[in-house]
């Protein structure tokens, strides 16, 4: 059996990694990142599932440095003023 660490943001793609990863019999860390991110449904759907399948959960925060994009999805960024 191998420890393996699924980036999981709670989406469709990342969940169905964490299950498959799970259903062979592997030791199991979701690992989320909390970036400030508008849509946190999915973190909480995330830690819902792991609860469920009884998977480790572990967040990481990120702050970032330039507050007024801190909380914006990342597919609607701008790139700062040159």
């Amino acid at each position: 059996m191998k420890k393996i660490l699924v980036l999981h943001s709670g989406g469709m793609d990342s969940t169905t990694c964490l299950y498959q990863a799970h259903a062979l019999g592997h030791e199991v860390v979701s690992l989320g990142i909390d970036y400030g991110q508008s849509l946190s449904v999915e973190m909480l759907f995330a830690s819902q599932q792991c609860l469920k399948k009884g998977i480790d959960r572990q967040v990481a925060t990120v702050r970032w440095a330039n507050a007024p994009y801190r909380a914006q999805r990342l597919s609607t960024m701008k790139a700062p003023p040159a």
